[in-house]
């Protein structure tokens, strides 16, 4: 194990507090977030990581210029817990400037999406003028007719929107290319994987976010990375590194982990913080309703390819670049990072990472990088229109191979009914036998979501022993 213990200067409000002894296992935000709100208030808190750095898939590689977000690559100024965090611990919460709006690509071109407002949608050229009629009408009843809901909280979407996949919602309700060139594309950028598999009510909560005003998806990045406020967090609690957990066991009041070296420890308070797959495999009593929850949780794969470009490739100022399914089944979309801060670029060269698709993530997770950039180099001109007319010569020329990050499960599938099924959980079921959950599969989409999954869980806790 190799333990880091940065404790804060806050001291314990009372000695019950400090007298729990809290295990949290797993140091991405979710778990820090939890950690860093119980440590200060007083608890005896422990995070437990397997790797030797914090984060998770909310990391930054810095071995040279420029840096590769390799997991979540921005953040927006709705991000309030991150934003938060950022302004506590003094660091930069630097605007990403919007020099054109986010483009979607249809037959090679590019097209504007900017949802700033409903009726930007009248100017939306990659679908019909019908569909842009349809989906401005559906969009005043839904402002209209349905209860406002939170989108890093998918637990507050009403049952009844989760009873059928954004796919078909779409269609019954809107329009089929609404679905084909806006959700589909969105849902493969942001969640890797298409509108089939996310509820309507998620699907519907996102807009919402995205239409109201004070609310839209303005574009953030910390200064030095995405990774700078876990980093920051885990400065300020006690984590043993390099450290992977065997099982949990509740034990008669207690909770025993057992470490993969058969060291067991003994706590008051678990929180797991892991994927879900990981704590249905460490959890050896599992009650019942915690295995069901934990099966029923399904991941998107993707990698993240990141390239090197000329600085001057996207003249236009475009970051983001989304890429429907029914225009390319390998490329989810792009962003072009130097949109980010010099940190992303080096010798004229800016970073672009390129997000692939579902299935073709899964059929390229054996190949070697360069075999993946062959493939991905190939398929990115077809999408990027600034090198659609590029010969092979010069496409090889501009575009090199900086670096590859593969997530086989790199987002949780807020498919149809499993909104349900978590909300129910967490009403009856969180925290039975000194055991909670914490995650973004918790109905708590993105980095935001689950560090404010993290901090709910603190909360509860806290109200519990206080």
């Amino acid at each position: 194990m190799t333990p880091r213990d940065n404790n804060p200067s806050r001291s314990a409000s009372n000695g019950m507090e400090s007298q729990k002894k809290i295990a949290v296992i797993g140091a991405g935000i979710a778990g820090l977030s939890c950690a860093y709100e119980l440590k200060k208030v007083g608890f005896d808190v422990t995070v437990f990581e397997k790797n030797d750095f914090p984060g998770g898939r909310m990391s930054t590689r810095r071995l040279d210029k420029p840096i590769f977000d390799i997991g979540a690559d921005f953040l927006s100024d709705n991000y309030e817990q991150i934003k938060t965090y950022a302004t506590e611990f003094n660091i930069e919460w630097r605007t990403i400037p919007l020099i054109v709006p986010d483009r979607v690509i249809r037959n090679g071109k590019p097209h504007y999406l900017d949802l700033r407002k409903a009726t930007d949608v009248l100017r939306m050229s990659m679908i019909s003028p019908w569909a842009r009629f349809k989906f401005l009408l559906w969009l005043i009843k839904e402002k209209l007719l349905t209860p406002e809901m939170n989108f890093f909280d998918l637990s507050t979407v009403p049952t009844e929107l989760d009873k059928q996949s954004g796919a078909d919602f779409l269609l019954e309700q809107v329009h089929r290319e609404v679905r084909d060139y806006i959700a589909d594309p969105f849902a493969a950028l942001m969640h890797f994987h298409s509108s089939d598999e996310i509820s309507a009510g998620a699907i519907t909560a996102l807009l919402q976010m995205f239409t109201t005003p004070g609310k839209q998806f303005s574009l953030r990045i910390t200064g030095g990375g995405i990774g700078r406020i876990p980093e920051e967090l885990s400065k300020r609690v006690k984590v043993e590194y390099n450290t992977s957990i065997n099982n949990v066991v509740a034990n008669n009041g207690h909770v025993d982990l057992n470490l993969a070296d058969n060291i067991p420890l003994s706590f008051d308070v678990v929180v797991v913080a892991t994927t879900a797959s990981v704590a249905d495999k460490i959890l050896l009593q599992a009650t019942k309703e915690q295995k069901d929850l934990l099966t029923n949780v399904r991941y998107a794969s993707t990698m993240t390819v990141g390239v090197l470009a000329p600085r001057d490739l996207f003249e236009c100022g475009a970051q983001l670049t989304y890429v429907p399914f029914v225009e390319n089944s390998v490329i989810g979309g792009y962003d072009n990072q130097q949109c980010k801060g010099d940190e992303y670029v080096k010798d004229e060269k800016t970073l672009v990472n390129i997000y692939l698709q579902e299935e073709a993530a899964k059929k390229m997770w054996s190949l070697s990088d360069g075999e993946v950039f062959d493939i991905v180099k190939k398929e990115f001109k077809k999408v990027c229109p600034e090198l659609i007319s590029k010969s092979d010569d010069e496409l090889n020329s501009k575009i090199e191979l900086f670096g590859i990050a593969k997530w086989p499960e790199a987002m949780p599938k807020f498919y149809a009914g499993y909104l349900t099924l978590v909300r129910k959980f967490l009403e009856t079921e969180q925290g039975k036998n000194n055991i909670y959950l914490a995650g973004d599969y918790l109905n708590s989409p993105w980095t935001e979501g689950a560090a404010r999954c993290g901090k709910r869980v603190a909360k509860m806790i806290i109200d519990r022993f206080s």
